[in-house]
């Protein structure tokens, strides 16, 4: 359980990318930001009689304090897309 109260959480990034939500986790930890991950998986898109056009993906939200944004920010600077 986060320590981040869900009324003070901002929205800081999302991806669907699992090797760049490591490298967002490593330069907030490096910056000592506490941060929660949420994952919202997709069931992709499905065409007629069942046939999958779009894989299932899951995309990952990181939340950070507001008051820690603007560091979060700077922190994963260059590590976003």
């Amino acid at each position: 359980m986060s320590s981040i109260p869900f009324s003070a959480r901002r929205r800081l990034c999302s991806t669907f990318n699992a090797q760049e939500i490591g490298q967002i986790r490593a330069a907030l930890q490096g910056a000592g930001v506490e941060f929660v991950i949420q994952q919202d998986r997709q069931n992709g898109s499905f065409f007629g009689i069942g046939l999958q056009l779009v894989p299932p993906s899951v995309e990952y939200i990181i939340y950070v304090h507001e008051d820690d944004f603007e560091l979060a920010e700077s922190a994963i600077q260059g590590t976003v897309g």
